[in-house]
């Protein structure tokens, strides 16, 4: 199998220092307010306003390890990937990294931060409301995903309402209490119409074309691994478990909270190294996941003799990667969201 390297440079980015010295420019600025624009995003009395210290209360990395895609015109054109090569040792070491870059990007911002927060009575409170939190999501049909929290800690999701045990502690400490979560993907599958020249040129010299013409369709589906930061997968906006956001809450019981736009997607700009190759089969690492989502597969893993009615445009991938490479491609991706993130705290606090 030959090893490629992704090389899809998607959008490109003006990555503007946060330092106290140097402000972000006007262009950066309104490609953040754009960034964040989604009807979600609110910050209630200016949670940074009282406060220049932080409580990283709770860091969450939302990876997708199989990623779906059913094609909006052709419910037959159904396309999984599955990502390998990142195992849960990764995944928890791409989060620890991921806390010490926020910490550092705050501090360079000009915040404190601080974890005198681990050793007050309201933390312990929120620890205990929130250990049964899922970290699963399998069950909505674009894939599956797993949550790792930074350094091990208690996956956090604070209430919808101001009062709680996050707002507590923010008193008691005399900090922001900072709980967030980002999800990553990586892939990026599209599926789009062949013209009429296209399909005429491969319909009977290649197998695409051959399928193509047996389902009387000329959708194809496009399947390029990048690592990319998500917003909202789910069908309805949601403000715990899905996208990509960050809730905040001050020592004077105020509040916000920042989440990436549905059209908004963040793209590594440095490429990771990948095997990509169909397969027949699902992975051994995807199975353990009982779920009604992967009966989607059962046709794929029973060779045929299950049916799905789906026809025969249902296709998985394999996205085999290297380890290190994977890291460094969606540390790149986080370092662009805090550019942004921290831009946008700065402008609205």
């Amino acid at each position: 199998m030959k090893k490629i390297t992704c090389l899809f440079a998607l959008i490109s980015f003006c990555l503007v220092g946060l330092s106290q010295a140097q402000e972000p420019s006007k262009e950066f600025q309104k490609e953040t307010e754009a960034i964040f624009d989604n009807g979600l995003s609110n910050f209630n009395k200016k949670p940074f306003k009282k406060s220049n210290t932080v409580a990283l209360a709770s860091v969450n990395l939302r990876f997708k390890i199989a990623s779906r895609q059913e094609d909006p015109k052709e419910s037959n054109n159904v396309t999984w990937a599955f990502l390998e090569g990142v195992d849960e040792a990764l995944m928890q070491e791409i989060a620890d990294a991921y806390y010490q870059l926020l910490a550092a990007d705050l501090q360079e911002a000009g915040y404190t931060v601080s974890e005198d927060y681990k050793n007050a009575k309201n933390y312990k409170s929120l620890v205990d409301d929130n250990a049964k939190n899922e970290r699963v999501t399998s069950k909505a049909m674009w894939g599956i995903a797993e949550i790792y929290t930074a350094n091990g800690d208690t996956y956090i999701e604070f209430p919808n309402y101001a009062g709680g045990d996050h707002a507590k502690l923010a008193k008691e400490t005399d900090a922001v209490v900072w709980q967030s979560l980002i999800t990553i993907d990586f892939v990026e599958i599209a599926q789009r119409e062949l013209s009429k020249k296209e399909y005429e040129e491969i319909k009977n010299s290649t197998e695409l074309g051959r399928e193509l013409r047996a389902n009387n369709s000329r959708r194809i589906t496009e399947t390029k691994p990048v690592v990319r930061i998500m917003p909202q997968t789910l069908a309805q906006p949601t403000f715990k478990g899905d996208g990509t956001y960050a809730r905040f809450s001050g020592p004077d019981f105020s509040g916000g909270g920042a989440f990436l736009n549905q059209e908004k997607a963040i793209y590594s700009q440095v490429p990771y190294q990948f095997e990509l190759s169909k397969t027949d089969g699902i992975p051994a690492h995807v199975t353990r996941f009982k779920s009604a989502v992967l009966g989607d597969l059962a046709a794929i893993a029973s060779g045929g003799a299950v049916k799905t009615g789906r026809g025969l445009n249902e296709v998985t991938f394999n996205v085999k990667t290297d380890a290190a490479s994977f890291k460094a491609a969606t540390l790149d991706a986080l370092k662009q969201y805090n550019q942004y993130l921290l831009t946008y705290i700065k402008m609205n606090n």
